[in-house]
C-alpha cells in the first residue's frame, strides 16, 4: 500500500523513493498543484496552481495544519491563486486556464468571478460530469435548479454541460453513488455488515476529483506563461527543455484519513459526505474543501455561494466520523486517445503524436475509476514474444489507487445520484461496450477466513477485481496487466450474497474480453514510475 500513500517524514529513503508521490513530476494535493523539484524530490515542490481563490493559508481545519499522520505537506501558506499570481508573475488580468475549471479573479473587494466560462478543456473538475457522447465528458450540473431528482422515463437528461461559472460551482457540490459501497461496504471490518446501514449508505456518496486526460494534453501543449506547458517547455515545444516524466500523483486529505478502519469510531478514515443538495433540490452553500479559503469570501453576483473556509469541518453526531466536502475518489476520463501514433483531434484538443513517449501514470491514495474508453489506439500483443507488427503502437497507461472501478462509455451521473434509491432505475444504468488498454495497481477486499452465516463476503475472485456500478450488457474489453497489491483501506466492499448479489442488482457483470498485453514482457515497456523489485531465483541446483 505504501506505493500509493503520500510521502512521510520519517520513512526510510529506499521506501520513499519507490512511491508514486516521490516520482511524480506533478503532485496535486488538496487542490494545489506542486512541481517536483529534482534537487529535493522528497518535498512537495513549488506550488504552480491552486483551486483556492484569494490569498493566504489554504490547508487548515480546526485551526490546525492538515497533516495526514506525518505526511509531508509543509507548504500550506501562500498557496491561494493571488499568491501564485505574484510568485510566478502571471500576466496582469489573466489566470492560467488549463489546470482546472476554477480560475478565479478578483473583481473588487472580497469578491471573485471565474475566468472559466467556456468548455475550453482543462484538467481538474469536481463533482458532476455530463456525458457528451462518444466517450467524452464535460463538467456538468443539474439543469434548471432541479437538483438530483431521479430522471423519469428511459433516457437520462437532467445533467447538462456547465456553460457558466455558476454552473461549474453548482456541479462541484454533488457527486454520484457507489452501489458496491452502499450495499456491501464494511464499516470497521470484513464480517460486520448485515445490509445497508446508515453509515454504509452515507459512505456510498462519492465526491470525485475528475481528471481529464485530454485536458492534461491540452495543458502540456499550452506554453504561455503560467500554464503547465510553461513549466515543461521541453514537452510543450518538443525541445531540449524540461520534459514531463509521465507521472501524476493526486491526494485528498482530511483528519484521520490514514488511520485505516478501526473499531474506534474516532479513528475512522473515511469522510462521510452530507448531500450538498437538500430534498427539494436546492443546493447547500458549500464547496469542496479543495476550493476553500482561509477566510470566507463571497463570490461576485450571480455566483451565489460563499467559499467554505478551510477551518470548517464537523464530527458526525454520536460518532467520530469526519463529515464534510472532502473529495474521496479520483475519476479518470476523456482518455480514448492518450499518445496516438499520429496527431489527432479528440475531445476539443489537438493531441500531438507520441506526446507521452514513455506512457502515462496517474496514481492516488484514493479509489480510482477508469471512465469510458482509455488508450484505444494501443495495439496489444496477445502472444508472448510474437513478431512486432508493422503498425504496432504501444503506450503504457497505469492507474494506481486504493481500489479500481470500471465505468462504461454509457455512464451517467444522474442515474446514480446521492438521493436516489439504488434500485430505482438500475435497469437504466446499462453498461455499453468499452475498451481500456491500461495497467492497474490497486487494493481489494480479501475473502475472510471466518464468514458470518448467510454472507460470503468474498473478494469475488480475480476476475471481478474491477468493480462495476452498471448493469453491463455489452463487452468490457481489457488488455494490459493487473496487480492486486494490498487490502483496500477506503473501499471495503466484498461480495455479499445476502444483499441480492447475482439477481440483476449489481450482478450484471459484463461479458469480459480480457488479457495480458505481452508488450509488458519487455522491462523497457513498463509505465512511468512502475516499482522496481530486485528478485533472485535459483535456476539450477545440483548436489555434488
Amino acid at each position: 500500500r505504501f506505493l500509493v500513500d503520500p510521502m512521510l517524514q520519517d520513512e526510510p529513503d529506499d521506501v520513499r523513493r519507490q512511491k508514486f508521490a516521490f516520482k511524480a513530476d506533478i503532485r496535486i494535493i488538496d487542490g494545489v498543484w506542486y512541481l517536483r523539484d529534482p534537487l529535493a524530490p522528497q518535498l512537495p515542490g513549488k506550488p504552480i496552481w491552486s483551486d483556492h481563490p484569494g490569498s493566504g493559508d489554504t490547508a487548515y481545519f480546526d485551526n490546525e495544519p492538515v497533516r495526514v499522520s506525518d505526511t509531508i505537506i509543509n507548504d500550506v501558506t501562500a498557496t491561494g491563486q493571488e499568491d501564485l499570481r505574484a510568485l510566478w508573475s502571471w500576466p496582469t488580468g489573466t489566470t492560467p486556464q488549463h489546470y482546472s475549471y476554477y480560475g478565479f479573479k478578483v473583481t473588487g473587494g472580497n469578491t471573485y468571478a471565474s475566468d472559466k466560462t467556456s468548455m475550453d478543456r482543462s484538467v481538474i473538475s469536481y463533482g458532476l460530469l455530463h456525458n457528451f457522447g462518444g466517450s467524452v465528458w464535460n463538467p456538468g450540473h443539474y439543469a434548471n435548479g432541479a437538483g438530483p431528482t431521479p430522471p423519469s422515463g428511459t433516457s437520462p437528461g437532467s445533467i447538462k454541460s456547465a456553460d457558466s461559472a455558476q454552473a461549474l460551482l453548482d456541479g462541484a457540490r454533488s457527486g454520484f453513488k457507489d452501489g458496491w459501497l452502499e450495499v456491501r461496504s464494511e464499516q470497521t471490518g470484513p464480517n460486520d455488515s448485515e445490509g445497508r446501514s446508515d453509515v454504509e449508505t452515507n459512505r456510498s456518496r462519492l465526491l470525485p476529483i475528475n481528471f481529464d486526460i485530454a485536458g492534461l494534453s491540452k495543458a502540456l501543449q499550452t506554453c504561455t506563461r503560467g500554464e503547465l506547458g510553461f513549466h515543461f517547455d521541453g514537452t510543450c515545444n518538443n525541445s531540449s527543455g524540461r520534459r514531463f516524466n509521465g507521472v501524476v500523483y493526486i491526494a485528498s486529505t482530511w483528519p484521520g484519513s490514514m488511520n485505516g478502519f478501526s473499531a474506534d469510531p474516532d479513528a475512522s478514515s473515511f469522510a462521510i459526505l452530507a448531500p450538498f443538495h437538500n430534498e427539494s433540490g436546492e443546493p447547500d452553500l458549500v464547496l469542496p474543501s479543495a476550493m476553500c479559503a482561509t477566510t470566507a469570501r463571497n463570490f461576485e453576483a450571480p455566483l451565489k455561494p460563499p467559499l467554505t473556509t478551510c477551518a470548517e469541518t464537523a464530527r458526525e453526531a454520536g460518532g467520530g466520523h469526519i463529515r464534510g466536502s472532502f473529495p474521496n475518489v479520483v475519476r479518470v476520463f476523456n482518455g480514448a486517445l492518450v499518445s496516438p501514433p499520429t496527431t489527432r483531434d479528440y475531445a476539443g484538443v489537438t493531441i500531438r503524436a507520441n506526446l507521452y513517449p514513455q506512457g502515462l501514470t496517474i496514481a492516488t491514495n484514493l479509489p480510482i475509476i477508469a471512465l469510458g474508453d482509455i488508450n484505444t489506439e494501443t495495439t496489444p500483443r496477445d502472444e508472448p514474444f510474437s513478431p512486432v507488427a508493422a503498425d504496432d503502437h504501444f503506450v503504457p497507461v497505469l492507474l494506481a489507487g486504493d481500489r479500481f472501478y470500471r465505468h462504461s462509455v454509457a455512464w451517467h451521473d444522474e442515474l446514480s445520484n446521492w438521493l436516489q434509491p439504488l434500485k430505482a432505475n438500475f435497469s437504466l444504468r446499462e453498461g455499453k461496450a468499452t475498451t481500456q488498454h491500461i495497467e492497474i495497481l490497486a487494493g481489494w477486499n480479501p475473502t475472510p477466513v471466518a464468514k458470518p452465516s448467510g454472507h460470503d463476503h468474498s473478494s469475488d475472485g480475480f476476475e471481478d477485481f474491477p468493480r462495476y456500478n452498471e448493469c453491463w450488457k455489452q463487452e468490457a474489453r481489457f488488455r494490459g496487466s493487473i496487480v492486486v497489491a494490498f487490502a483496500s483501506v477506503f473501499t471495503r466492499s466484498g461480495a455479499n450474497n445476502a444483499d441480492s448479489h447475482g439477481n440483476g442488482y449489481l450482478g450484471c457483470f459484463p461479458p469480459r474480453n480480457e488479457g495480458f498485453d505481452f508488450h509488458l514482457q519487455d522491462p523497457t515497456n513498463q509505465p512511468p514510475g512502475a516499482p522496481l523489485i530486485v528478485a533472485q531465483s535459483v535456476g539450477f541446483w545440483q548436489a555434488r
